[in-house]
């Protein structure tokens, strides 16, 4: 039986190798060499030759990446996480909580979405109006269907975006569309299928 504090070797990748042979009576018992060339990260050919200026300098070229969901027979809350996480830029391996990345995500098929059991009849959205006599405007989810479909994955992607200065400028960078026709698909360069992609 194999403890959990106890490491198991077998499975690590050779780092190093013994150079020199081992010696008891040394405090040194053997030196280590750098890593073999084998597990040495590849060079790019097109990759201009870094030159060492003493400071972490990240240059950011990315021009924006446009990522169209079709919405057909998808449940809401699931492609709105899937939204939220490609508009905050979690899929990205520089993901930094405080900076917007240029992602843009085009929803269509909106109008195809589905809720589970009576959720369209019992979950409401309750509109503040402050000014108004009679208080809050609240709607059934299936009158907002009815009025706007693409309101319902609009709503949910607002409010699953963290509560800050950035939830704005987030939330105009979702383009949501209740059918399949879009005006224009050629500065579009790569697309994602919902909730399959967005993991």
């Amino acid at each position: 039986m194999i403890r959990r504090g106890v490491p198991r070797l077998a499975g690590y990748p050779k780092a190093s190798f013994h150079e020199q042979n081992v010696n008891p009576f040394s405090n040194v018992q053997w030196q280590s060499s750098p890593f073999l060339k084998k597990n040495l990260p590849k060079t790019d050919v097109f990759a201009e030759e870094h030159v060492s200026m003493n400071a972490l300098s990240v240059f950011d070229m990315e021009k924006g990446n446009w990522f169209v969901i079709d919405a057909f027979n998808k449940s809401v809350g699931s492609l709105s996480v899937c939204i939220s996480r490609l508009l905050q830029g979690k899929y990205r391996v520089d993901y930094n909580s405080n900076r917007v990345n240029s992602s843009s995500v085009i929803v269509v098929n909106a109008i195809h979405v589905k809720f589970y059991g009576h959720t369209w009849d019992t979950k409401v959205y309750k509109f503040p109006r402050k000014s108004h006599s009679k208080g809050h405007k609240i709607l059934t989810c299936k009158t907002v269907f009815a009025r706007n479909p693409s309101m319902i994955i609009n709503l949910a992607v607002k409010r699953m975006l963290p509560n800050n200065r950035l939830r704005q400028i987030y939330y105009q960078r979702v383009e949501d569309h209740s059918d399949y026709h879009l005006p224009s698909l050629h500065h579009i360069p790569s697309s994602c299928n919902g909730e399959k992609t967005c993991v």
